[in-house]
């Protein structure tokens, strides 16, 4: 959905369950990596986690555009795990990559 992250069984396409959070802005990409961590990106430049076992969103945080970017130019546009499944690289709208790692 344009605000929401909403799971289907395949390929019968039955309804699941809706990923809720506290983001009610536009929703530009999903990830999901090895250990069933969601991460959604939206266009205000926040990464929404979620854990794939209980649904329970356990982190949000906020992609600052680089030095010189609009604030409009804020946004996540795609994101990738990588195959190690502990970084996540993102693209935004402010012509950047950038890489996120866990905290240990």
């Amino acid at each position: 959905g344009s605000d929401k992250i909403k799971q289907f069984n395949l390929p019968n396409g039955d309804f699941i369950k809706n990923f809720d959070g506290k983001e009610m802005t536009v929703l530009n990409s999903i990830s999901i990596n090895n250990n069933g961590v969601l991460v959604g990106g939206y266009d205000n430049g926040n990464l929404t986690f979620w854990d794939l076992k209980n649904y329970k969103e356990f982190q949000t945080i906020n992609a600052e555009p680089e030095e010189g970017s609009l604030e409009s130019e804020a946004g996540i546009l795609c994101s990738e795990f990588d195959k190690s499944s502990t970084r996540l690289i993102t693209g935004g709208c402010d012509k950047t990559l950038k890489m996120w790692k866990e905290i240990d």
